[in-house]
């Protein structure tokens, strides 16, 4: 349902602290308040509908430049005026000329440990306009329903509470009631008898019927243009990240109801360079969606968006639809590169920083002397003052030349005025990408935590509230403090800093161990994101890192969010070290689910032919490389790599012998199969493979049962990627015997892949539906599911869907039909393999097509066999 869903949105339908040092950054505000007139202008005329989506996005102002220049202090300093909040004594900026009253504001901040997901900005965009009392009924209804199906057991108000400050705001408190008061008033209006409960509860289907039934008494739900597809669609990932344009859609309702003073809704994104490719395919798409929601954007780099080049990797991409975002756009809102501080403000800030009876406590000399030194860099001015605060506390002399030194040797000076303690913290901080107090204690070898204590309360260390690890340095000074590190009593040799390390990864391998106990998924990939690039800067053995990569694998969840800071992962160039080797491993076995099957098996080879990695992984690589193989058709390669990691009784040897059961399966070597099953435990996986093996000899029933039983297993274990593939070939089954079971079951494997990017399931379902319409006419559908087949390298999917059209051919009496069936399944047919689905086409036929490449090992007599096929027609 994504390919359809990218189709329908592309038809026309104090005291003061280093914040204060950008308080007179007039250009960007005032650049900032032109931008927000424009859009305002547009919002009010009625220009920004969400509806249309192939008018040109002028809804966002980007903010670019150099680490440590101040974007996300600035980001900040024009949220708390447009939100109208106390400006800073200091500020020469005006009250914000606009009705704050109406404006809400949300922050995404977008570095990796901050774990802002495709779910946590959902909620934060949602909650961001509680404060504006109205109602957000088609987004709250679609939300609603999406974390029903994917935290099925975690009601939102848990989530809120266990994702730690980053969604515990005043208004994400509120946001469980306002969900509930949007579905109880449409609940009443579709005359539901217990309100609100059963609207979530409904198949998405069953609910657009409800809706439809009910036009005349819901007029702001039917009117809603595109609500029904979004909730009918499967609600995955890809679906959620077009929910957008149903918050967008209800802020417009409300701002043609009030033309003269409309809500607004700004968005602060802030760290953007940190999104990956794919996230940032995602926020782009949400931009787009809500083209009467103001974004602003800091990061290091411009946005690609308006670029020719881009075409293809993001939905909207071009200067004709972002024109402020291209290159020499003048009319904001545009691109600004945030520059350096003139001399003027850098030495206003030296005043106002630190003062004493009202005057300034930095000479005039020695401001002169760090200013013209600073070259207007933010960070360099605010560690002179640091530096300046520790000579006045020691009371020792300032000499305007402890300032004459550039940035590296300002940096040294710090570094030296620091007690020991802190200098270990400092260290240990410039090896992490993000810490907290314990970790930071632990990686600097301290005994105890005052050291680390007294780090984090200076402006060195910046910090966020969000768990697991809130404190991180700059990346601008990280990048100096071992340069720095010389010629001290107490300086860390290369074996020390090699301990660090060590140390860091111990800490963060106990941490990854915790938190997968607890089932917090996105804390184990933060400890394995630091954890590897610690261990392929320092050449340390991934040890523990292995384990984690196995639990992170086992869940079948392929999220982006697993993206570790190592240099030349996506460059082409062989990984140098055991972690990187592994580190880039996960990734291609992540990308797998977007990527040809062909690329994945040519990209684990690299690695396996490296000798970078340990056994235990080795034998990780060899299983996916194999699966690769089976989903590419090359049976006799998978089944080789299978049975000698089935030999090797290692870590994956169950695992193997479930891939080699797929392969004898294909193969039609049935007999052997059900040899093997004799020799296994009745776990949820081998559950799964015994239905495998009964539908392809008609037994639907007991298909049903073994499927049943592996989906019940595996949530009982929490394997909500298992039970989903279990429901998916459920459905499957199903479609040969009962067509509105299938149906049913169809909609289940939805709401358990609601949140998991599996490709294969996700297309079993579609060829489940495609059995359960068979005797309709659906040739475009079964097209669509093999085109997707191909483009994913999974030939078992396009081989079904063929079969899935011989079904419907046979039933239509559609001789021709079911012969180009025939000819679609052959195109998959390599030796035995899926030599038994030409044979069941045969069956139906009661003739023979071309002979069959190779003999069939069926369970039962062949005549049997053909019969029990056969009795699929007459049911």
């Amino acid at each position: 349902m994504s390919s359809d869903l990218r189709v329908l949105f592309r038809t026309n339908l104090s005291s003061i602290d280093a914040r204060q040092i950008f308080v007179d950054r007039d250009a960007e505000s005032a650049a900032f308040e032109r931008a927000f007139a424009v859009h305002g202008a547009s919002v009010s005329a009625g220009r920004c509908d969400p509806v249309d989506v192939l008018e040109p996005r002028r809804n966002v102002i980007t903010f670019y430049g150099m680490g440590g220049v101040g974007k996300t202090t600035l980001s900040h300093q024009l949220q708390a005026w447009a939100s109208g909040r106390k400006r800073p004594d200091s500020s020469t900026w005006p009250d914000f000329p606009h009705d704050t009253g109406l404006i809400h504001t949300a922050r995404l901040d977008l570095t990796r440990e901050s774990g802002v997901d495709l779910e946590a900005i959902m909620i934060l965009l949602r909650a961001a306009l509680i404060g504006a009392q109205r109602r957000t009924i088609a987004f709250d209804l679609a939300l609603s329903r999406y974390w029903s199906r994917v935290h099925p057991h975690e009601n939102i108000a848990e989530y809120l509470t266990n994702r730690g400050a980053l969604l515990r705001g005043e208004n994400t408190t509120r946001l469980p009631e306002a969900l509930q008061y949007s579905l109880d008033e449409v609940a009443r209006a579709l005359d539901l008898q217990v309100p609100g409960v059963s609207l979530i509860t409904m198949t998405g289907k069953a609910l657009v019927k409800a809706l439809r039934g009910r036009a005349d008494r819901k007029r702001v739900l039917t009117a809603c243009t595109r609500l029904t597809e979004l909730l009918e669609a499967e609600p995955d990932l890809e679906t959620l990240s077009y929910y957008p344009y149903l918050l967008a859609w209800d802020c417009y309702q409300q701002q043609r109801q009030s033309t003269t003073r409309p809500v607004r809704l700004v968005v602060f994104v802030d760290t953007f360079e940190e999104a990956n490719r794919e996230f940032e395919r995602y926020l782009q798409r949400l931009v787009w969606l809500m083209p009467n929601v103001f974004f602003v954007i800091t990061g290091r780099n411009r946005l690609t968006w308006a670029d020719d080049d881009v075409d293809g990797v993001f939905d909207w991409a071009g200067p004709v639809s972002w024109p402020g975002l291209a290159a020499g756009s003048e009319g904001d809102p545009r691109q600004h590169l945030v520059g350096a501080l003139s001399p003027h403000d850098s030495d206003r800030f030296l005043r106002d920083r630190l003062r004493q009876d009202n005057s300034p406590l930095i000479a005039e000399d020695i401001r002169e002397r760090i200013v013209a030194n600073a070259h207007g860099l933010p960070l360099y001015l605010d560690l002179s003052v640091m530096r300046y605060l520790q000579f006045y506390e020691d009371r020792r002399p300032v000499r305007p030349e402890e300032f004459n030194v550039e940035f590296p040797g300002l940096i040294a000076r710090v570094f030296r005025d620091l007690g020991q303690e802190e200098r270990a913290a400092l260290r240990a901080a410039s090896l992490l990408d993000a810490f907290d107090v314990g970790l930071l204690t632990e990686t600097a070898g301290l005994l105890g935590e005052s050291g680390s204590l007294r780090l984090i309360d200076r402006p060195l260390v910046q910090f966020t509230e969000w768990e697991p690890w809130p404190y991180h340095l700059d990346e601008l000074i990280r990048s100096h403090v071992a340069a720095a590190d010389h010629g001290l009593d107490d300086s860390w040799s290369a074996h020390d800093w090699k301990r660090a390390a060590a140390r860091a990864l111990r800490h963060l391998g106990a941490a990854a161990e915790r938190y997968t106990a607890h089932s917090h998924r996105a804390a184990l990939i933060s400890c394995l994101n630091q954890g590897l690039r610690l261990a392929h800067e320092f050449e340390l053995q991934p040890g523990w890192l292995v384990d984690a990569a196995y639990r992170f694998v086992a869940d079948h969840v392929w999220e982006p969010t697993l993206a570790p800071k190592i240099d030349g992962l996506d460059t082409g160039r062989p990984p140098e070290t055991p972690a990187a080797t592994l580190a880039y491993a996960l990734l291609i076995i992540c990308r797998r689910q977007q990527e040809h099957r062909e690329h994945t098996a040519r990209e684990l080879t690299r690695c396996l032919d490296s000798g970078q990695l340990p056994e235990e992984a080795v034998e990780l690589l060899r299983y996916y490389h194999a699966e690769c193989m089976r989903d590419l058709g090359r049976q006799t390669e998978s089944e080789i790599g299978m049975r000698a990691l089935v030999e090797a009784n290692g870590r994956m040897a169950d695992t193997a012998a479930r891939g080699l059961s797929h392969v004898l399966r294909r193969k039609g070597r049935f007999r052997e199969l059900a040899e093997l099953l004799t020799t296994r435990e009745r776990t949820a996986t081998w559950s799964r493979v015994l239905g495998d093996l009964q539908w392809t000899q008609a037994r639907y029933e007991e298909a049903d049962a073994a499927y049943a039983a592996a989906r019940d297993l595996a949530l009982g274990a929490g394997m909500q990627g298992e039970a989903a593939l279990s429901e998916a070939c459920r459905a499957f089954a199903l479609g040969f015997a009962n067509p509105a079971a299938a149906r049913v079951a169809a909609d289940s494997a939805r709401d358990l892949l609601r949140g998991i990017n599996l490709t294969w399931a996700e297309l079993q379902v579609r060829n489940a539906e495609l059995l359960a319409a068979a005797g309709t006419g659906q040739s475009a559908d079964c097209d669509e599911v093999v085109a997707a087949a191909d483009r994913h390298g999974l030939t078992s999917i396009g081989a079904y869907a063929e079969l899935a059209r011989a079904l419907d051919g046979a039933l239509r009496r559609d001789a021709n039909a079911v012969a180009r069936a025939r000819a679609g399944v052959l195109r998959y047919v390599h030796g035995a393999e899926f030599a038994y689905l030409l044979a069941i086409i045969d069956f139906w036929q009661e003739k023979p097509g071309d002979p069959a490449p190779a003999e069939v090992d069926w369970l039962a007599d062949v005549a049997d066999t053909a019969r029990a096929w056969r009795a699929v027609l007459a049911r």
